[in-house]
């Protein structure tokens, strides 16, 4: 006997009635190969899991490697920068001996007769720390400047050049010859400042030509 459409229907409405059956009759209409389908999906989500939890860690290791790499650059590039500074110094050290020993020669430029000085030939500067008038630390700031010039200038007035002396001449080179004119020209002398080396930072040379600072620089 032939299956009908009303046969198909009356089945439908059958297994929609009856849940068990439907679970009795999917093996003989799916097959065995499309039950285990459910099965094989759990096993690649689980296996996605655990290469997700392992790829997880490789990064986790990698950002570990990263840092610590990282901190390694920055330690090389503090180490560099330790040593460039020293080399700088050692440079600049080199330099204002040379100033020192050529220093008539060298400042004719711009005071006739040069004389190199200290502190402590400058009894105005003295007076005013006597007094307490002068603060310690703008003392120390004239003790610290790198060469002191005593001459005259064009009109046979006596003057006072402070310069500061580096390999490259840097914003802070400026500053620091600025203030020791300035600490020179309220006790009471005629001064000017200097920074002198074998280059000059930019920012450096535009300072140095605001203030009215003067740039000496010598080839190595």
């Amino acid at each position: 006997m032939a299956f009908t459409v009303t046969d198909a229907r009356d089945l439908i409405r059958l297994l929609a009635e009856h849940p068990e059956w439907r679970a009795e009759l999917r093996p003989l209409i799916l097959g065995d190969e499309f039950l285990a389908v459910p099965a094989r999906i759990a096993a690649i989500d689980e296996r996605i899991a655990e290469m997700d939890q392992r790829l997880t860690a490789n990064i986790e290791r990698l950002s570990a490697n990263v840092e610590r790499l990282s901190g390694n650059v920055d330690r090389q590039s503090l180490s560099i920068n330790r040593l460039d500074g020293r080399v700088g110094n050692l440079d600049g050290d080199r330099l204002e001996e040379r100033y020192a020993r050529h220093a008539r020669d060298w400042f004719s430029p711009f005071v006739r007769f040069p004389t190199l000085i200290g502190v402590a030939d400058l009894r105005e500067v003295l007076s005013r720390r006597d007094e307490g008038s002068l603060a310690p630390a703008e003392y120390r700031r004239l003790i610290d400047t790198d060469i002191l010039i005593r001459g005259l200038d064009a009109s046979d007035e006596a003057v006072i050049w402070a310069a500061e002396i580096a390999g490259r001449i840097h914003l802070d080179d400026v500053a620091r010859a600025d203030v020791s004119v300035r600490i020179l020209r309220e006790s009471g002398y005629t001064a000017h400042g200097l920074v002198a080396g074998h280059e000059i930072d930019e920012e450096a040379q535009l300072s140095a030509d605001a203030l009215g600072i003067s740039v000496d620089l010598r080839r190595r």
